[in-house]
């Protein structure tokens, strides 16, 4: 299923690359944390891309916080960014 998510967000198949990518992080051993956390990374990206903003448990998992930071960092400020211009708009 990673792979699968990883070739469809190539192929800009964004809406079947963000659910195969959630599953593959889901059906993922407790053990595998690397593994996880490249689903939880490819998962971000690709909901990024989609306009959607990822929940921020996802960067608040035990034992994934530090590799996740850049990503959480990006979430954040493309957040700000979209409340400021709802903000402006109003």
């Amino acid at each position: 299923l990673y792979y699968l998510g990883r070739i469809r967000t190539i192929q800009l198949e964004y809406t079947d690359a963000k659910d195969s990518l959630l599953q593959a992080a889901r059906k993922a051993p407790a053990k595998a944390r690397g593994f996880r956390i490249q689903c939880n990374k490819w998962a971000s990206i690709v909901r990024l891309l989609l306009g959607e903003i990822p929940e921020r448990t996802t960067f608040m998992q035990p034992g994934m916080k530090n590799a996740l930071k850049p990503y959480f960092e990006l979430t954040n400020v493309i957040f700000l960014f979209f409340t400021f211009r709802f903000i402006c708009i109003n």
